[in-house]
């Protein structure tokens, strides 16, 4: 039987800005280049969770598993779109928590 615990914490990534009146006058995502890289994200972190069990027998072994990733459900910003629609600039999330099962064979 196992547990396993990793986490990630890093600094926000940096991010082009995205100039909102040219954005509505083009009606699609326009850059403001004027200052590049000057903003970042909020700092990026997850902590994923692993349970599982590993049978070994003379010439097979089985491992069944459960990984849970993002256990604390916390939504990172990934980057930011314009929507043309509502005609403001949003920002996209990444996937709250993901669980996998896992069974592996090996002889």
């Amino acid at each position: 039987m196992s547990v396993d615990v990793k986490g990630v914490w890093a600094g926000g990534m940096r991010n082009i800005p995205i100039d909102l009146e040219k954005s509505i006058l083009s009606e699609e995502t326009e850059l403001d280049f004027s200052n590049p890289y000057e903003k970042r994200y909020n700092d990026y972190y997850k902590v994923d969770l692993r349970i599982g069990y590993k049978l070994n027998m003379k010439k097979i072994s089985m491992e069944w598993a459960l990984d849970i990733s993002n256990v604390t459900n916390h939504k990172n910003r990934f980057f930011e779109m314009y929507n043309p629609d509502k005609k403001i600039v949003e920002q996209a999330g990444q996937m709250g928590i993901v669980p996998v099962m896992l069974y592996r064979l090996r002889f």
